[in-house]
């Protein structure tokens, strides 16, 4: 069941999105280019996470 309307990358970044719910980590069938774009999301969501915390230990 393919819907038409919907590109082919977004279904392998859902089924990338799965598996790393699963596992923790991506599996090795996930492209690259998917693994590498979620590894990058969340480091940039760590660190803007961390980032008030990392400002208020280096102001004491």
């Amino acid at each position: 069941m393919r819907s038409a309307s919907r590109p082919p990358w977004t279904q392998a970044a859902a089924t990338a999105l799965i598996s790393t719910s699963r596992f923790g980590r991506a599996s090795d069938a996930t492209p690259r280019i998917v693994q590498a774009g979620n590894s990058r999301v969340m480091q940039r969501a760590l660190i803007s996470r961390n980032a008030p915390s990392c400002s208020s230990i280096r102001t004491w």
